[in-house]
């Protein structure tokens, strides 16, 4: 067994017997990465410089390894420092002069990590005044408290020499040479002829002149990432400064800064690889430009941010009876994006990171979700080196009803409205009833009548006669009553 997967086994073992469980182990797509931080820094000869080994996972994890090589005639290893590490268990653990392998995990019962934190610091003595060296992360692997390898990505570092400047050595003074005194001798003196003595001419002091001391720090214009510097693992940034400057930029993944470029030479135009490689596809980072002009003075840029290139994501909505959820809203977590499906059921998402995301539908009052994957599948042409990634497609199947549900409001409205209009439809028709029967009553009142509900006599017929009120005869108590008869009509009364 190679001493990778004894590392793996090792890494394994105590994660499972962490949580108390023994599972198969599986892969997940790339998730995360594994770094060196900062990933470039400057060392004089012969000093000491100590760089982390961090991970931000990208998911939970419980347990981690990797190996980091050097050159060995540039580097020279010092230690290892975990005290500080997230991973407080130690698995296995080995250094040669130009490598060093680690793995840890978390404690029985220990938090899994699940946020960037250190793995460990390792310290290095420079032995070299110039040129660079790398600092090489290989066989990186993170694995879930159930045993999931994670398979992060890795960024790896520079280390930079100088040489210290050297002390300037004194100039010594020249002792000057005695020059010998010479002997006198006595002479008798002439007299001296009498003549006018030169005006001795002054000579003016100098000016002394001023130098202007440069305290203003360089401005720093048109910061931007083109679209053509932006690939799924890379970016440049490009930026103009108002004077000769060096430049640096520090970056890191979300809100964080723990990331470095290398100084760049002095100039005015730049453009700087904030990473050639190790940025994670469809990923979120931050940035800001430090710039140093040739005085020392320093200024910083705004924070900014920019997303790697992703992939491509075609989702299809289906309903249980396999029919397209149409029109409707989907979300896709972790970096959350919204999309309304077509007439189809499909939805289309770009920039995707690689790695275990959900889809999340909401019907009814109830929100839906489904986990899904996304595959790391760039492919970089040989020749040209230019990446490209073919379209993924995942069908997603939640327990709904594409048919849309009439919500309970709607019949009640619906009956309370109908109640209404029948309550005033009889409301009206008894209305026009009383205006009816009010305008007959009205119309009788105001036409004479001779008998009841008759018509007014015509002038052309003649007035019908009146019959005289009858006299009814009340017999007295006792008496016989006797039938009466009408003599007109004949008749028994």
């Amino acid at each position: 067994m190679s001493h990778s997967k004894t590392i793996k086994v090792a890494v394994l073992i105590a994660v499972t017997m962490a949580m108390g469980v023994l599972t198969a182990s599986t892969a997940l797509a790339g998730t995360g990465q594994i770094y060196v931080s900062p990933g470039a820094i400057s060392v004089l000869n012969q000093a000491n410089v100590t760089v982390a080994i961090r991970i931000n996972p990208g998911s939970t994890v419980g347990a981690v390894q990797f190996s980091l090589n050097w050159d060995s005639s540039k580097l020279r290893y010092i230690s290892l420092d975990s005290s500080q590490s997230a991973f407080s268990t130690g698995l296995a653990q080995s250094v040669s002069t130009n490598s060093l392998s680690l793995a840890r995990g978390i404690s029985l019962g220990g938090a899994a990590v699940s946020g960037d934190s250190l793995i460990a610091n390792v310290t290095f003595q420079a032995l070299s005044g110039s040129g660079s060296t790398g600092l090489t992360l290989s066989a990186a692997d993170a694995s879930t408290p159930d045993g999931t390898y994670t398979n992060p990505a890795v960024s790896n570092g520079t280390v930079a020499f100088s040489a210290p400047t050297p002390t300037p050595t004194p100039t010594p003074t020249p002792t000057p040479t005695p020059t010998p005194t010479p002997t006198p001798t006595t002479t008798t003196p002439k007299p001296a002829t009498p003549s006018t003595a030169p005006t001795p001419t002054s000579t003016p002091t100098p000016t002394p002149t001023s130098t202007a001391v440069d305290t203003l720090p360089p401005e720093v214009q048109n910061v931007e990432i083109p679209k053509d510097k932006l690939n799924y693992n890379s970016a440049s940034v490009s930026l103009m400064t108002n004077e000769p400057t060096q430049v640096y930029i520090k970056y890191g993944v979300g809100d964080q800064l723990n990331l470095q470029t290398g100084l760049s030479e002095l100039a005015t135009a730049h453009d700087i690889d904030i990473a050639t490689a190790g940025l994670l596809p469809g990923v979120s980072y931050s940035y800001q430009v430090y710039a140093k002009d040739a005085g020392g003075n320093m200024m910083q840029s705004d924070i900014k941010t920019f997303k790697t290139k992703g992939f491509r994501l075609r989702v299809t909505m289906l309903d249980k009876d396999n029919k397209p959820l149409k029109k409707s809203e989907i979300v896709l977590h972790s970096d959350p994006q919204t999309v309304k499906t077509d007439s189809d059921g499909v939805a289309m998402f770009t920039d995707v990171a690689p790695g275990n995301h959900h889809v999340s539908y909401k019907a009814d009052g109830k929100e839906y979700s489904q986990a899904i994957a996304v595959d790391n599948n760039i492919v970089t042409n040989p020749s040209t080196g230019t990446q490209t990634s073919a379209l993924q497609n995942v069908s997603v199947k939640l327990p709904v009803s594409a048919s849309k549900s009439v919500p309970l409001v709607v019949p009640v409205v619906f009956l309370l409205l109908l109640v209404a209009a029948a309550a005033a439809y009889v409301l009206r028709s008894r209305l026009n009833l009383m205006e009816r029967w009010q305008t007959l009553t009205a119309n009788t009142a105001s036409v004479p009548t001779v008998g009841i509900l008759q018509s007014p006599p015509s002038p052309y017929q003649a007035a019908p006669s009146i019959t005289p009120p009858r006299t009814i005869h009340i017999p007295a108590p006792g008496s016989v009553v006797q039938p009466h008869h009408d003599d007109e009509a004949g008749k028994v009364l």
